[in-house]
Formats: structure tokens, C-alpha cells, sequence
């Protein structure tokens, strides 16, 4: 009997299938789809106590589901426009919404009632301060708010940024912020005094993420060139400024970077259809999460037991770690 010797071509169109069915059911085994929403999903974040999922999407819409079920528990009326931004208070009390166009809201999660909304600059992020007592709203500049009076209490930065994004330090003494022009800078909360300025590069800062213990901060945006080179993710050392570490990271545009509770993992996801999951410590990856859309979202649930995603497509999945 002659046995019949196969091409390459020819062992590669006979494997092809089996390796894509074997990445779907693989990828099936720790991702859950939540909810499909009918437009893009651009933000998305946890409850503190882990219960409830939010969203922003690209139809107007602030969505909160039941993580365990998936099943959608209310939504609230937005700004006629795309949703940004979406995020709880630390104490778990508030849930804040903003849009492109400058509006922001912000409600009593348990009551359901609209506790403030203004029109700020261009809003693109909204964030709280670790005492839930400030909302900070990140656009042309950053503006401080108090929930308790509703009143502004002050305004940070130049009017030239165009900030993507805001975020407190853990301790909730300073705040950063990540623009257009490519700079990741920190201010002083009481004073408003600028004290730390990062160069990631000549274009925008998408993301920015303190670690948990205030020591890091990381960035990731536009600092590729398609088809030539990496995106990178850069690191710095709070304190001193100093440049800890940059990672080749995506092959597209960096649209968020989050670090885990524990501040052991560092995730990233992209326009090139990927979550990656990177020790935060070494920069070396160890996960490559594959999907079929760009993930504009993501964030890790209190616990670190899970990661949600929100991508293009409207789907909101849920990854176990």
C-alpha cells in the first residue's frame, strides 16, 4: 500500500477549520456575552461590590445588567449623544454618565433620582474621587465638582488639551489626565498646581490607569504606525518621573488600559480586535484575548476574577482571569 504524502497547502486547508473551531470553543470557555447593545459600546465599568455591570454606548444610553444573569436592570436617559464616559461612585451610591457634547449626569444608583447635570467642555471622561465627595469631568480642561452642593469648585489645565481621559490617584490627592497632544500630566486636587508632566508622544493619550498603590501611572494611545510598527504602552514611576517601561503592545490604536485590584496584571485592548493581559511588574504579556471587533472598553471587576469588555459590534462579554 503506498501511503500518500500531503502538501503543505494541502494539510493547511485540512487544519485550517479544525484550528478556528478549537480557538472558538477555546475562547467559549471563559467568555460570556452579556448583552448586545445596537450600537458601539465605548464605556463600561463595575459596581464596587461587583454586582452590576454599566455601559455607555453609542446610542445614548447609560445601561446597568445583573452580572451573575445578564439581565439588563435599568437604563438611564443620556445626553443625545454618544456616551463616553460611565461610572460609579467608590461608595457605590452614585453612577455618573457624560457625551461627547458636554453634558454629564449624575444619579442616585438606589433611588434612581438625577442628582446633578451640567454641560461642561467637550466632557470625554468622567471619574470620582476615591471619597465619592468630587466628580472630576476631563475635556477641553478638567473641572471639579462637588455632589453635595453640585456646585464647581474648581477648573484645572489649559483650554488647549483636549483631555480623553481623567483619573484620581488612589490617595485622591492628585489627578491625571490624558490629551490630545500627547502628554500625561498631574495636578494637585486642592491646589490645582500642575506637578508632574509625561511625555507618551507627539499624538493622543487614549488611557491612562494608576496602579492601586498610586506608585504608577500607565498610558496607551496613538504612538504607532500602522503596518510598520507597535503601539506601545508606557509606564511611569509616580514620584521620581522616571520612564519604568514601554511595551510593544498592539498593532493599532490603544483604546484602554486598566490595572487589575492587585496591581499584578496590566490589560490593554485595541483597534486591532485584542485584550492583552501584561505582569505589571515585568511587561511581559500573558494572555492574548482574540476577538472579532475593536474593544473601545474595558474594566476588571472588584474581586480581579473577571475582565468585561465592550467592542464595536455593541457586545458586552465577560472574560474569567
Amino acid at each position: 500500500m503506498i501511503k500518500r504524502k500531503w502538501s503543505f497547502s494541502e494539510k493547511s486547508l485540512f487544519l485550517a477549520p479544525i484550528l478556528m473551531l478549537g480557538f472558538y470553543l477555546f475562547n467559549s470557555l471563559y467568555r460570556r456575552v452579556v448583552y448586545k447593545h445596537p450600537q458601539y459600546v465605548l464605556s463600561i465599568g463595575f459596581s464596587p461590590d461587583g454586582t452590576t455591570l454599566a455601559t455607555g454606548s453609542g446610542d445614548n444610553l447609560t445601561r446597568c445588567f445583573e452580572v451573575a444573569t445578564g439581565d439588563l436592570k435599568i437604563m438611564f436617559g443620556g445626553p443625545n449623544n454618544n456616551i463616553n464616559s460611565v461610572v460609579f461612585s467608590p461608595d457605590g451610591h452614585l453612577i455618573a454618565s457624560c457625551s461627547e457634547k458636554g453634558d454629564f449626569s449624575v444619579w442616585d444608583f438606589n433611588s434612581k433620582l438625577l442628582i446633578l447635570n451640567s454641560k461642561t467642555s467637550t466632557s470625554r471622561s468622567l471619574g470620582f474621587s476615591p471619597d465619592s465627595k468630587i466628580l472630576a469631568s476631563g475635556g477641553q480642561q478638567i473641572e471639579l465638582w462637588d455632589i453635595g452642593t453640585g456646585k464647581r469648585i474648581r477648573t484645572i489645565g489649559s483650554s488647549n488639551y483636549v483631555i480623553y481621559q481623567v483619573a484620581f490617584s488612589p490617595d485622591g490627592k492628585t489627578i491625571a489626565a490624558g490629551d490630545i497632544n500627547g502628554k500625561v500630566r498631574i495636578w494637585s486636587v486642592t491646589s490645582g498646581k500642575l506637578v508632574k508632566t509625561f511625555t507618551y508622544s507627539k499624538h493622543w493619550v487614549r488611557s491612562i490607569a494608576f496602579s492601586p498603590n498610586g506608585k504608577v501611572i500607565a498610558a496607551g494611545g496613538d504612538d504607532g504606525e500602522l503596518n510598520r510598527r507597535d503601539w506601545t504602552i508606557k509606564l511611569w514611576n509616580v514620584k521620581s518621573g522616571a520612564l519604568n517601561r514601554s511595551i510593544d503592545a498592539h498593532h493599532n490604536h490603544i483604546l484602554s488600559v486598566v490595572f487589575s485590584p492587585n496591581g499584578r496584571i496590566l490589560a490593554s485592548s485595541s483597534y486591532d480586535k485584542t485584550i492583552k493581559l501584561w505582569d505589571a511588574q515585568t511587561g511581559k504579556p500573558t494572555r492574548t484575548l482574540e476577538t472579532t471587533s475593536d474593544v473601545a472598553a474595558i474594566a476588571f471587576s472588584p474581586d480581579g476574577k473577571q475582565l468585561a469588555s465592550g467592542d464595536d459590534d455593541g457586545r458586552v462579554m465577560l472574560w474569567d482571569m
